[in-house]
């Protein structure tokens, strides 16, 4: 009877807890689909550090999603959020668990309707999510699409920057896109669908305090205050960790539901533990 117990308890321990570097998680199953976002925080945070969004000019739930997430999630209600290009964005507050110096991982599926900006940004970028404040660049880190390239970049408190990005043409299909940063060996790397496409070495690392008076924040569809880097096309699955995570580690292999499979595994260890049940079975 150990033995089972024992077994059941190791295959479930992984998956049923989330990780436990995720510093922020949304995945836009709060809504119905078609319906416009709207609410102050009602885009939840899955991490567990209240990091809720409140979106901004109506982006839409849609039944549009990675199929490769569906398997893993189980979700009944499994959606993600479509932005129009020219004004919508989910905007976060600023958190000391969002401040990452160190290692950190930005994670996400998107389907892009076009790669170039048509809000008219001089830029010509899309932004997927973005830490930083109203103040030019001493933006701490983003992952977006600028000028026909897929971009990870880190600044520091010098607003010294180091990017990484490779070109980006994938319309109209979903691609789990991914940027890390090692903080013990300096590289940083960029990937689309857990295939590494592009890596640097630096010394730059994200700072922490943003500045309170200019509107210091998360953004996801967008930079975190109005401005145009809108994003055009569906986001899913957004998180940031706080580890420089493996490709094996990414949301394509791990996307922990970890309410419904603790049910589940619960429910296991609780078949399994009743004596009777188990006596019953062997009289049989």
């Amino acid at each position: 009877m150990v033995l089972p117990l024992l077994l059941v308890t190791l295959l479930c321990a992984r998956p049923c807890a989330a990780q436990s570097s995720t510093v922020g998680y949304w995945r836009f199953e709060e809504g119905s689909p078609g319906a416009v976002a709207s609410g102050t925080g009602t885009i939840l945070d899955s991490s567990g550090n209240g990091n809720n969004g409140t979106p901004e000019n109506g982006p839409t739930y849609s039944t549009n999603v990675p199929t490769s997430t569906i398997p893993q999630t189980g979700a009944s209600n499994h959606l993600s959020m479509l932005f129009n290009g020219t004004n919508q964005q989910i905007f976060i507050p600023d958190d000391p668990s969002l401040a990452l110096t160190q290692s950190l991982t930005l994670e996400a599926y998107i389907d892009p309707l076009s790669v170039s900006s048509i809000s008219g940004s001089p830029t010509d970028s899309q932004t997927i999510v973005f830490r930083g404040d109203t103040r030019d660049g001493y933006d701490p880190y983003k992952l977006d699409m600028n000028h026909g390239n897929l971009v990870f970049e880190i600044n520091n408190a010098s607003n010294d920057q180091v990017v990484v990005e490779v070109p980006f043409d994938a319309v109209n299909q979903w691609t789990e896109v991914a940027g890390t940063l090692n903080n013990a060996t300096g590289v940083m790397d960029l990937y689309e669908n857990g295939d590494l496409v592009a890596t640097t070495t630096t010394s730059i690392r994200p700072f922490a305090t943003l500045e309170s008076d200019k509107d210091p924040g998360l953004g996801i569809g967008n930079v975190e205050a109005a401005d145009n880097e809108y994003f055009d096309g569906y986001i899913d699955e957004v998180r940031i960790s706080d580890q420089a995570l493996s490709p094996s580690q990414f949301l394509s292999d791990v996307v922990p539901e970890p309410v419904s499979l603790g049910i589940v595994c619960g429910g296991i260890l609780v078949m399994l533990a009743r004596p009777g049940r188990m006596r019953k079975s062997k009289e049989d």
